[in-house]
């Protein structure tokens, strides 16, 4: 059921259209948000956050100024951007990741969307969260929880060369991926949420157990949020029509 207090459909419908507008102006969607990336720069080597601090370092190939679907955006050719934070103490329960993405033609399978994740370690898998392309228009999220990733692809969900918003959620009950807004995948999945170690959390590409850096990504990427909580389906609508 939609949230009736926010409006017609959730949200509120403020003509909000500033640089940092997101068009029809959600009343709920700040709330639990822990990170988010604007990704409007026009110059330096830092994406900052606007929530939490957790400014992130450009590496490789990456330049600003890019058209956003929210201002503007970054563009990865093959780059990536980094910062050190332990997501899972800070959304132990429950989380979303979002983000607008829009993926080029060069790409190839399981360049990563955002993970905190290291792929293989000398004890074998390690790591939090992996959120990828998986068959080079896909979406994968495999978040550590309940001791053991949650694997769950969804093949063919992305169209190349256009925006497409990204979400994945765990609630404590199921791991659910969508794409403008609508379902492409769930699983059941319980537990905490948690890694053995603070990871780096990359957007647009990954570590491997030396600490050297992976599939990094080849798209623009836009308005990169993290919340503390599942969001709703009206919420998850209104992030999807800025």
């Amino acid at each position: 059921m939609l949230l009736a207090a926010c409006g017609r459909v959730g949200f509120d419908e403020r003509a909000a259209r500033d640089a940092h507008a997101d068009g029809m102006v959600c009343t709920t969607c700040d709330q639990g948000l822990i990170a988010r990336w604007r990704l409007d720069e026009t110059s330096g080597s830092i994406a900052h956050d606007d929530i939490g601090g957790h400014d992130a370092t450009l590496q490789l190939a990456s330049s600003w100024d890019a058209p956003g679907k929210v201002g503007s955006a970054l563009s990865l050719e093959h780059g990536y951007a980094e910062t050190v934070w332990d997501l899972p103490a800070s959304a132990p329960d429950a989380f979303t990741v979002a983000m607008w993405v829009k993926i080029d033609p060069k790409t190839q399978p399981y360049d990563r969307y955002f993970s905190s994740f290291f792929y293989v370690t000398a004890t074998g898998n390690d790591g939090a969260l992996l959120m990828d392309n998986s068959s080079g228009d896909g979406f994968r999220c495999a978040p550590y929880v309940g001791g053991s990733f949650a694997f769950l692809d969804a093949d063919h969900v992305v169209t190349i060369g256009a925006w497409q918003h990204l979400a994945c959620l765990y609630d404590g009950q199921a791991v659910t991926e969508y794409v403008q807004a609508a379902p492409v995948g769930t699983m059941p999945a319980s537990g905490t949420f948690s890694a053995t170690t603070q990871f780096p959390i990359v957007i647009g590409g990954s570590t491997d157990g030396m600490g050297n850096y992976q599939n990094e990504a080849y798209m623009v990427v836009d308005d990169v949020r993290v919340y503390n909580r599942a969001l709703t389906q009206a919420e998850l609508t209104a992030l999807a029509s800025p």
